[in-house]
């Protein structure tokens, strides 16, 4: 087939999981004859059938939309769930950015802060603590006036937050490129440096037995990579293995990042999604049970040593839809769910339960939406 086709099939399909498609008669109309069109031009640039593609009918049961945020407003900031509770810092426009508790039964919401921000929330017994910068916040549960609990005394932003059991980490950037690596002991002490680090900024901090996994964007010249390394309490850091796309996930495991492994043609890329360990040891793919259509874009660790991953896939409407799996410990892979409509394009911030998985989408139609995710295959 010849090059230009291949090219002007791939822009159609590109249109039509780019662009809501219009809910009038024609406007589905007019959309199905470009599917047929893009498919009609791709299939058989080398005389085989596309990829297989996932039943939509089978996974769409386990996406449920809730109401557990209000659709005016802006998705959150940050959250995480405990005690059957969702702990978000949203902004609102009636209220403004705050810090809230939203029951995941659909229970009243309680504004614990209602003027302040979090990058990073953690509850511990009576108390969710939180941080936007190097001050280490606290408030109960219940709500009230928070205190600052560690101060660094350093002015400007934070790029990226950890809290352990022992020390309250954060690091800062600066024009040269270069990222330090900061922290406090939660008992009480002075402020130590870690280190300087070759990175212009940090995404994800994870706390390690042997020091504390950075990774974030490397610039080089006007492009750069995406790199991770340990930064250890004494000694060289240690590099993790290149990762070659933008990461999905950290965790004390290493990172996880998808890499474009074959694109026959614009309905026929394929993926693998991997993981670097923390070790340093070479890249390894998370699982073989994952689809090879699927491309991962978020994960988290699901608490039992394995990982919940979010991403799209094109299923057999040939549209491209949002979904979720559990990679368990194993390397075990099943799909929890997957969206019916093609129109959520972004997912913001996700937390986990024991029972349920969920996730801060952008849905094109109704803005912000909580979607809960069961950790049962449909």
């Amino acid at each position: 087939m010849p090059t230009d086709t291949v090219f002007e099939a791939a822009e159609i399909v590109r249109m039509l999981h780019n662009l809501p498609v219009e809910q009038s008669f024609a406007g589905r109309v007019g959309s199905s004859v470009l599917v047929l069109m893009a498919v009609s031009l791709l299939e058989g640039c080398d005389g085989t059938p596309h990829l297989p593609r996932p039943s939509l009918a089978s996974c769409t049961s386990g996406w449920v939309p809730t109401s557990l945020f209000p659709a005016t407003a802006e998705g959150p900031q940050t959250m995480v769930w405990a005690n059957g509770v969702l702990y978000q810092s949203r902004a609102n426009p009636s209220t403004g950015q705050g810090i809230a508790a939203t029951p995941t039964d659909g229970g009243d919401v309680t504004t614990l802060v209602p003027t302040d921000s979090a990058n990073g929330i953690w509850v511990e017994g009576d108390n969710v603590l939180y941080a936007h910068d190097d001050r280490l916040m606290q408030v109960p549960i219940t709500g009230g006036s928070p205190t600052v609990i560690l101060d660094g005394g350093q002015a400007g932003p934070t790029d990226a937050l950890l809290l352990d059991p022992s020390w309250f980490y954060w690091t800062t950037s600066n024009e040269t490129r270069v990222s330090q690596v900061w922290r406090m002991p939660r008992s009480g002490g002075a402020l130590e440096a870690l280190g300087s680090f070759p990175l212009q900024y940090v995404s994800n901090l994870v706390a390690l037995s042997d020091g504390v996994l950075l990774e974030g964007w490397n610039a080089l010249g006007d492009s750069g990579t995406w790199n991770a390394l340990v930064a250890p309490g004494g000694g060289d850091p240690r590099p993790l293995d290149p990762i070659g796309y933008e990461p999905v996930s950290v965790d004390s495991g290493g990172v996880i990042w998808t890499a474009l492994t074959g694109a026959r043609d614009a309905l026929d890329e394929t993926f693998q999604v991997r993981i670097s360990p923390a070790d340093g040891s070479p890249a390894t793919p998370l699982s073989a049970e994952l689809p090879i259509g699927f491309s991962a874009d978020w994960g988290s660790p699901d608490g039992e040593g394995g990982r919940i991953l979010s991403g799209n896939e094109i299923f057999d409407d040939l549209l491209i839809h949002r979904e979720v799996f559990l990679v368990a410990a194993d390397g075990s892979a099943t799909r929890l769910a997957c969206n019916p409509s093609n129109d959520a394009t972004y997912l913001g911030t996700g937390a986990v339960s024991p029972d349920a998985v969920y996730l801060n989408v952008y849905d094109l139609k109704n803005g912000w939406v909580i979607v809960k995710v069961p950790r049962v295959a449909p």
